[in-house]
């Protein structure tokens, strides 16, 4: 099975404060530490945003700050699966991208749960769900990534099988204020 990726960059940021994409931690910008990881799984990588990331494809947002699932509805997958990662997950690990591959089969999506709650903008999606994007960001009722993932067939991986695959969760979870990503952080250096 083949596996691309989709790097989500076109947020508001209005709870960071600031674009999440150009963001950096220790140096580097969320969007290209995020993309070392990616290219360390040798995933192609396609940025949807506002700007182009030199050297990655780009599909730019057709309705900019129109949210993530009008992003990934535009999105055409080439591949059998497509990782989907927003530029606000500061610990990414590539390493989950083929675990997640290998337990997509009879599964619409691979979807990490992380203190209760889905991320759904770090996780796989077959092919075929990229379709199902597409119809429900035209439709009024399921016009958001929550309401467009839950009626489709996920295999949810909770922090105890993460770990139990050698992922820690926190590579998973996602910032979105100033203070969520300092504490994020925190936690990673303290070793929890």
């Amino acid at each position: 099975m083949k596996t691309e990726a989709v790097l989500l960059t076109g947020g508001a940021s209005r709870r960071m404060g600031q674009d999440k994409a150009t963001l950096t931690v220790d140096g580097v910008s969320l969007a290209a530490r995020i993309l070392a990881e990616l290219d360390s799984v040798r995933a192609h990588t396609t940025v949807l945003g506002q700007r182009p990331i030199e050297g990655y494809a780009f599909l730019p947002d057709r309705e900019p700050g129109g949210g993530p699932l009008q992003a990934l509805a535009q999105f055409s997958p080439a591949a059998d699966s497509v990782f989907v990662v927003s530029c606000d997950v500061p610990l990414f690990s590539g390493k989950v991208v083929p675990l997640f591959a290998g337990m997509l089969a009879g599964h619409d999506a691979v979807v990490p749960e992380i203190d209760g709650y889905r991320q759904t903008l770090c996780a796989l999606y077959a092919a075929p769900a990229f379709q199902h994007f597409a119809d429900a960001a035209e439709d009024p009722d399921r016009r958001s990534m929550k309401a467009a993932t839950d009626s489709l067939d996920a295999l949810v991986l909770d922090e105890a099988a993460l770990t139990a695959q050698g992922i820690d969760p926190l590579s998973l979870r996602n910032a979105n204020t100033p203070e969520e990503l300092a504490s994020l952080l925190q936690e990673a250096r303290s070793g929890r």
